[in-house]
């Protein structure tokens, strides 16, 4: 699994899962998308390649169930991505116009029961599919609860607690101190 910080190091089609947050535009809500199996996207003829298995897709991962706005501009950034790493797209057909070569999928996945949460579903499942792709090398079958949601949002408060300097708790009056 790579992250954005990492793109310029190595050759972005080595990389079998990348995990990237996305702001629906003009909304306060993130998705995450999952572009899955990009070394198995095209081999040195143009046709797409299917790896043990692992046949490439962009998979939306959205705890309101939403769409993806700009599909097609995805597409076209790997393939641009393509060309700098490769030299020339391998195929006839743009891969923006080419939605067989790399489908948009969207499992089923919780959905939140509130507006707020969007974020700490797409960090637990990110972190879901690090997992899973670390040994399995494909997506979770099994995604999460609402009480592991709650239960991220109660850690992730207490860290954050952790590393304010104690003149900002003092002052803080409208954070609440988790219960330890």
């Amino acid at each position: 699994v790579a992250t954005q910080s990492t793109w310029g190091e190595e050759r972005f089609f080595s990389i079998a899962y990348i995990c990237m947050p996305v702001n629906k535009p003009g909304s306060q809500h993130w998705q995450l998308l999952v572009i899955c199996n990009l070394p198995a996207l095209a081999d040195s003829k143009g046709r797409s390649s299917d790896r043990g298995g692992h046949t490439p897709c962009l998979l939306l991962l959205d705890s309101k169930g939403g769409t993806l706005a700009g599909v097609d501009k995805m597409r076209r950034f790997l393939q641009f991505r393509y060309e700098l790493e490769h030299g020339r797209w391998p195929r006839s057909e743009a891969l923006e116009d080419d939605s067989d070569a790399l489908p948009l999928r969207a499992p089923k996945v919780p959905r939140q029961d509130n507006a707020y949460d969007c974020g700490l579903y797409v960090i637990k499942f990110a972190g879901l599919v690090a997992e899973d792709t670390a040994t399995a090398r494909e997506p979770p079958k099994r995604w999460c609860t609402a009480r592991e949601i709650r239960e991220l949002r109660t850690m992730l408060r207490q860290r954050i607690w952790k590393l304010l300097p104690s003149s900002l708790q003092a002052v803080s009056a409208q954070i609440k101190r988790p219960e330890s």
